[in-house]
Order: structure tokens, then sequence, then C-alpha cells
């Protein structure tokens, strides 16, 4: 085990974590993230979760709660694995993942005892990439889920929400990595946007922060212009979803390129090594497509 002591706190003196069979991993290169937590729970070697974070930290009290993190699951999680998950008087809060019948789907619990199974929330998330997920416990029993600063959906727990003591959480439980957790005793502010459109305020803050610099980025408009262009270039799909990729890491004004974004050479004396998707190959600005557009 190690400890971690970088987690933020408004009293930095009293919040310190504990890591249990995990390991603090270095992005590297062309990654848009410095440093993530791994929790290494994977179903086939365990029954229960192993790898997590003890977060210590002084007890609040409280019927409100806001957490976002950056999220990419790996291999297989155990049914029911905590994201993060704070057990009081044997009742569980929190957030979890791999619930019910569908692989990937997240759930809910807030003061519900331990041996129950979250509220499934129809949401699921693959063990593809990174994902920025915000949920939004309101006292009223209604929660509301955001995923990449999109307002994905709503959940009715059907009940207000008691006031719960904050003291023996845990953050892991899950297979994958974990970033850029942030904890609040207060609703996010989200600019009351509907359901499927682009949050604003607090939420959209949180997902444009540089995880590299640290800095607020400005999401830019790439696509307009080359789509209003009349070239279009035919390549094969392994490339224009290393573009597609490319183009949503360049709105948000990342500074490296996951591998999602890269795509490998396969001819010439360059051959097999790997390069950004960035269309710089192109004569003249136009889409970037897989088959020839049909008329319409």
């Amino acid at each position: 085990m190690s400890t971690i002591h970088k987690i933020f706190s408004k009293t930095p003196d009293t919040v310190d974590g504990v890591l249990y069979n995990g390991k603090i991993v270095n992005a590297g290169d062309n990654r848009n993230f410095k440093t993530a937590l791994f929790f290494n729970n994977e179903s086939t070697n365990i029954d229960k979760p192993v790898s997590y974070v003890d977060v210590n930290c002084t007890t609040f009290r409280s019927n409100e709660l806001s957490l976002s993190v950056w999220v990419y699951p790996t291999k297989i999680s155990l049914p029911n694995a905590p994201i993060f998950v704070n057990e009081n008087q044997n009742n569980f809060t929190g957030v979890f993942y791999n619930c019910g019948e569908n692989e990937g789907e997240l759930g809910v619990m807030w003061n519900e005892d331990k041996n129950s199974t979250p509220t499934k929330t129809g949401v699921l998330v693959s063990a593809t990439g990174w994902i920025h997920l915000v949920f939004v416990f309101n006292a009223n029993g209604k929660v509301k889920l955001f995923g990449n600063g999109v307002y994905l959906k709503q959940i009715d727990l059907g009940r207000s929400l008691d006031k719960v003591d904050f003291s023996g959480m845990k953050l892991g439980g899950f297979c994958g990595w974990v970033d850029d957790f942030n904890l609040y005793t207060d609703k996010l502010k989200y600019g009351g946007v509907n359901v499927g459109q682009s949050a604003l305020q607090n939420i959209a803050y949180l997902f444009n922060i540089n995880r590299i610099t640290g800095d607020l980025v400005t999401p830019v408009d790439i696509s307009s212009e080359e789509n209003n262009e009349p070239f279009y270039y035919i390549q094969p799909t392994k490339y224009t979803d290393a573009y597609k990729n490319y183009k949503l890491q360049k709105m948000y004004n990342h500074e490296y390129y996951e591998e999602e974004s890269l795509y490998e050479i396969d001819d010439g004396t360059k051959s097999g090594e790997k390069r950004v998707a960035d269309g710089s190959f192109r004569t003249f600005l136009g889409k970037i497509v897989d088959n020839a557009p049909t008329d319409k």
C-alpha cells in the first residue's frame, strides 16, 4: 500500500488517501493526461474488490452530493463494482459499475443496505477509452448524470434523501483507471440545459480542464469549415476512425493524442510507425470519409 497526498481540500491537512493493491501510472507522451490511478480488480482473479483508495478526511454530513471523475474501465470488473462508495452504519452511498445484466452499466445508491443492488441508470460505459462522468445527487431524490459534458439522464430514486455521514469513503473497486476525482457537498450547476445537450457552468468547466496543464480550454469547431468544402478524400476505415478521435481531442485543445487518434503507416521505409491522423495529407481542405458520399 502507499499513501496518496495529492488530494485537494479546503482543509488540506486533514485529507489524504491510502492506495491498496493499485498503482499510479504515468501517461508518457501523446496522451491527454499526466498520471492516473490504476485499480487492479479483474473479476477473473478475485471475488471482491482488493484494489482501492481509502480516503481519510474530516467527517461531513449531507443529503446532497456531486462528484466528477475521469474513468477508463479495463478488462472485466466484478458485478456492482464501486467507482466511489461511502459506508455508513452498514449502508452504502455511491456510484457503481457493471450493474445488472448489461456489462458496463452504471448504477447509484444512497444510504441503502450494502447487500442490496444499485439502482441501474441505463447508461453503459465500455472499456474503450476515457469518459468524464458527473453525478449530482439532489435532496429530492433525483440524480442527474453527465457524460463527456453532456446531460445524459435523470434518475428518480423515488424518495427524498436522508442526511448521511461521509467518513468511510473509498475510491475504486472496479477494474480500470481514474483521474481528476472531485467531490462536492452541494449541487454542481449545469446551466439548466435539457437532456442530450452540452452542460454549462460548473460541469462544462470540469470537463474542459486540460489534464496536462490544468488550464481551462475552450472548445473550437474544426469540422464546419471542412464540411462546407466540395472536396472529399476516401481513406481506410481505420484512418477515418482515428481522424474522428483526433478531431475530438483537437476540439478541446489537447496537447497530446491518445492511441485512438494514431494510425499505422503500412508502406515505405517508415512502415509500422504510428502518426497522428490529422489529415495533413490533403492538398485542399475537405472531408475525410471511408466511402464516397452519395448524392441525394
